[in-house]
């Protein structure tokens, strides 16, 4: 009670009742207030709001128990309760930790209660980890834990079928090798299965123990059962090491070991066939081995001889390697012939193949040359001085995605490409605005090149937001590592976040009726009063925004050019040349850049030199201009991908070389071998 007893004052009370869901969604209520010993009583309407998020309570407590890789949660729906058991308001937000899942929506870990008090994650909560893996489903409330909830994955089993063999030779190959995927009761599971139209890729990969993906195959699984038809074993190891594992999930792996018989003393070639003798063999008649007296042996210092046998086209081989044993090759000499000249007319056929397609791509290349310096030469001036700047504010954001691939910069251009703001997925209110290198155009190339050097690679990627309260520990800030989750990347790379908000504006006003909004700023003059050679302006005037950027502004009213430009460039000044700048230092203390790259700071640095930074300003252009400039980046992307085919075709064709010259020589030695004899 106050002023005299006559005002019932009545504040932060708390009202403790389980029963605020039957007034929902209002919340309207009345407050009876009675006298204690008079017949007194008033009744004022009010409104009883439940608290904050307390508990958690899943529709169906076995929604997460058996969880398959891939597989998507059919129904999961929370309800979210006060501390009194009533349900939280509509529109609570609520924070979820998911270790594991991915939620395939928009609005990522930040959830909103419904009309209901729930959340409803049915269809959207999918598992990202593999078999066997655990993974865990948490709600906050603040920075503590309310509801938690762990799984584990269904275990799944790769197993061989077939038996190995307990060795075998260096070079040949391993038969019908038989691989099941069980589950934890030992029965196939017929569901790993590769069905294209379906979208299940269940393929199986080798690897051996040098690393190497045993000819880039891949096997499908045909329910749950997959069938290695032959496998080729290396010739130069003793023991043969490699691992067979699902190409998807590799946790379903078994490494597998073959013992290797040293290979016979005669070549092998790619192909595995067998070279008779090398050419340094010496083959006397008085020291054959005999394919019929297995106590006939060759001596040490030879090496492979002919037998008897050779009258009838076959020849007989023993290693000097091996002890006195009767073990001996026969080998069909027409058949190796015509093996090793088949060889050779693939890799001729092969050879005219890939000199034909690379004709075409020079074609191809050469043609996307000629019409890229049309382009460029229709386009004028603002190509003139460094063409690899010339870009549109698309293009640039399609760079930034493609070469940035773990920066906030490529997921925020990668939703913006998706949907513009406003409906940008993760914008709000206070959300964020872009990125500064697209937040602004300039007029030429060279411009843009010497801006961008100037403020460097990590400043114009800079996220700019309105509030700090867009920082690591931010809401803001969740969701954007939400959602590029779900674009399946990951920002790992340090970046910057400039807050409009938390910058020191230009108060100096702004030049009266300009659309752009300049800042009213004075040029620099010599001591006599005359305007400096050379100077062309200042590069905050120099930075052209679109109309919609023009209507940002922080809460206090200032615009783009006033924080953001202003912050990153202040008063740095333009000149035409190099020269005219070394002239201009002497008058002026602020940085300063050049068109044609001369950088000088205030600390006394000037860098120059040309450069071709990787991200750089966007080029303002008319309509007709644009049209120009979409063809030139598509042009560009042709000759890109014509030099990215020429060189890998280049690559097979001098692998393919040296492979024609290795057969080529073997084929000669051969022929030469047997003529002699």
């Amino acid at each position: 009670l106050i002023e005299g007893r006559s005002i019932l004052k009545i504040e932060n009370m708390v009202v403790e009742t389980d029963e605020l869901d039957k007034i929902r969604p209002n919340y309207e209520a009345t407050l009876e207030i009675r006298a204690k010993d008079k017949p007194f009583a008033v009744s004022v309407a009010c409104k009883v709001i439940p608290g904050p998020v307390k508990r958690v309570a899943m529709n169906n407590p076995h929604a997460l128990d058996n969880l398959l890789p891939g597989s998507t949660v059919d129904t999961l729906i929370l309800e979210i309760f006060d501390e009194y058991n009533n349900h939280v308001a509509e529109g609570t937000d609520v924070l979820l930790h998911i270790d594991g899942y991915r939620i395939h929506d928009w609005m990522g870990v930040i959830r909103k209660v419904d009309a209901s008090g729930c959340i409803d994650l049915s269809g959207i909560l999918k598992v990202t980890e593999g078999y066997g893996k655990s993974v865990s489903f948490s709600v906050m409330s603040g920075i503590e834990e309310i509801f938690k909830k762990e799984s584990q994955i269904q275990e799944r089993e790769l197993r061989l079928i077939t038996e190995l063999p307990v060795s075998c030779a260096a070079g040949s190959n391993i038969q019908n090798l038989i691989f099941n995927v069980t589950d934890s009761d030992g029965s196939v599971d017929a569901t790993i299965h590769y069905d294209e139209k379906s979208g299940c890729f269940h393929t199986m990969s080798i690897e051996s123990g040098s690393g190497n993906i045993q000819s880039g195959i891949r096997y499908a699984f045909i329910h749950g059962s997959c069938r290695v038809p032959t496998l080729s074993v290396p010739e130069n190891e003793s023991v043969f090491s490699f691992r067979v594992f699902h190409s998807r999930f590799p946790e379903l792996h078994v490494n597998l070991e073959i013992p290797l018989m040293p290979a016979l003393t005669f070549e092998r070639d790619e192909i595995g066939c067998s070279t008779p003798y090398s050419k340094t063999t010496t083959t006397p008649q008085s020291k054959m081995a005999s394919t019929t007296n297995p106590g006939l042996s060759p001596t040490p210092s030879v090496g492979l001889g002919l037998t008897p046998c050779s009258q009838f086209g076959v020849l007989a081989i023993r290693s000097s390697s091996l002890d006195n044993s009767s073990q001996t090759g026969l080998i069909d000499m027409t058949q190796f012939t015509e093996s090793l000249k088949q060889k050779l007319d693939i890799y001729g056929a092969q050879k005219m193949k890939i000199d034909e397609r690379l004709k075409c791509l020079e074609a191809e290349q050469g043609q996307a040359e000629q019409e890229l310096s049309t382009l460029q030469a229709s386009l004028g001036r603002i190509s003139a001085a460094f063409p690899e700047c010339l870009s549109t504010r698309e293009s640039m954001m399609k760079q930034i995605e493609e070469k940035q691939h773990d920066t906030a910069a490529a997921v925020f251009c990668c939703l913006y490409r998706k949907a513009a703001p406003p409906q940008s997925m993760f914008l709000s209110n206070k959300g964020v605005f872009g990125i500064v290198a697209l937040l602004g155009s300039v007029a030429s190339t060279s411009l843009s090149r010497v801006l961008s050097e100037y403020l460097g690679k990590d400043t114009m990627l800079a996220l700019v937001c309105k509030s700090s309260q867009c920082g690591p520990k931010s809401v803001e800030y969740m969701r954007l590592q939400s959602e590029a989750a779900l674009l399946n990347r990951s920002i790992t790379s340090r970046f910057l976040i400039i807050c409009l908000d938390a910058t020191r504006p230009w108060s100096s006003g702004l030049v009266k009726n300009d659309p752009q909004r300049k800042l009213a700023m004075d040029n620099p003059c010599l001591p006599n009063g005359d305007p400096i050679p050379g100077f062309i302006g200042y590069a905050v005037n120099m930075i052209e925004l679109d109309l919609a950027d023009l209507d940002i502004q922080t809460n206090s009213g200032h615009g783009l050019r006033e924080t953001l430009f202003y912050g990153v460039f202040g008063d740095l000044q333009v000149y035409e040349t190099g020269e005219y700048l070394q002239a201009a230092l002497p008058h002026i203390n602020e940085d300063a850049v050049s068109l044609d790259g001369v950088i000088f700071k205030e600390n006394g640095f000037i860098y120059s030199g040309c450069c071709e930074p990787e991200i750089h300003f966007p080029i303002t252009v008319t309509e007709k201009q644009e049209k120009a400039l979409v063809k030139l980046e598509l042009t560009r992307d042709r000759k890109r991908k014509a030099e990215k085919m020429m060189a890998e075709e280049n690559c097979s064709l001098r692998k393919l070389e040296k492979k024609l010259k290795k057969a080529t020589q073997k084929y000669q030695n051969f022929t030469a071998a047997m003529a002699d004899s």
